[in-house]
């Protein structure tokens, strides 16, 4: 369970990378155009799912 929750956290911090990246590269200035809102908004609900699968991960006792 926890390998899942790292591989959704770590897609979700290659997403957000590529959605600031992105527009830096390109010399735009808005971060929300060309799809970085949809990059961002796929960031964030990767990052969402990932601490959803934590929560049915058990802590050994």
């Amino acid at each position: 369970m926890k390998l899942v929750a790292t591989l959704f956290n770590s897609v979700a911090i290659v997403t957000l990378a590529a959605a600031l990246i992105n527009p830096i590269a390109s010399k735009h200035d808005d971060v929300l155009a060309d799809g970085g809102g949809i990059l961002l908004l796929g960031a964030a609900s990767s990052h969402i799912v990932g601490q959803i699968v934590l929560t049915f991960f058990r802590a050994e006792a």
